[in-house]
């Protein structure tokens, strides 16, 4: 069952109020026990307090996004790790060619995103294997997409690079998380 967006903020809040509200109360204390030195500070200890806070937001931030980035890239990793896994990319009988042709160029149109980040993720020799199998699958059927009668006799030629491709998905989205 999904949970709403209030109940997901709950765990996460109630801890951070309680500290909160112990900040809030050592600082009244403070204030209390030390009246004037709690609020002298130098101008050197206010500027390395805000270096210290932004430079810190932003390492956060950035390693946030790097993160989102490759939970993104995985979670498109795994799909087309399914997509791979599909009876009808080497059983074509009864599919039409615009079906085929549809099917494959949606596919190299995500094997090209994972092209265009894989030095960014360290994956290049992983995509590039995914790529010359694609290309070989893709080939095969380029030449013979006027003969449906040979791609349907010709399902072990076609399932040998798609489980190639599948099985290295796989890998790429371990590799991803090393």
């Amino acid at each position: 069952m999904l949970r709403s967006k209030w109940w997901k903020r709950v765990p996460i809040g109630i801890p951070i109020g309680i500290v909160v509200l112990l900040f809030i109360g050592l600082i009244c204390y403070n204030v209390k026990e030390q009246k004037a030195d709690f609020f002298e500070a130098s101008v050197v200890d206010c500027i390395t307090i805000l270096v210290a806070v932004v430079i810190s937001y932003y390492l956060v931030q950035r390693q946030n996004n790097y993160q989102r980035q490759k939970d993104i890239i995985s979670d498109m990793i795994l799909k087309m790790q399914v997509s791979f896994e599909q009876k009808e990319l080497y059983d074509f009988c009864g599919q039409d060619k615009q079906t085929i042709t549809m099917r494959n160029r949606g596919l190299n149109n995500r094997i090209h995103i994972l092209e265009t980040l894989a030095e960014e993720f360290n994956i290049v020799t992983e995509v590039d294997f995914v790529r010359h199998h694609f290309d070989e699958y893709s080939d095969f059927i380029g030449n013979h997409i006027e003969n449906m009668e040979y791609l349907c006799q010709s399902q072990n030629e076609l399932r040998r690079p798609v489980e190639s491709i599948s099985q290295k998905l796989i890998e790429i989205a371990v590799h991803l998380y090393k």
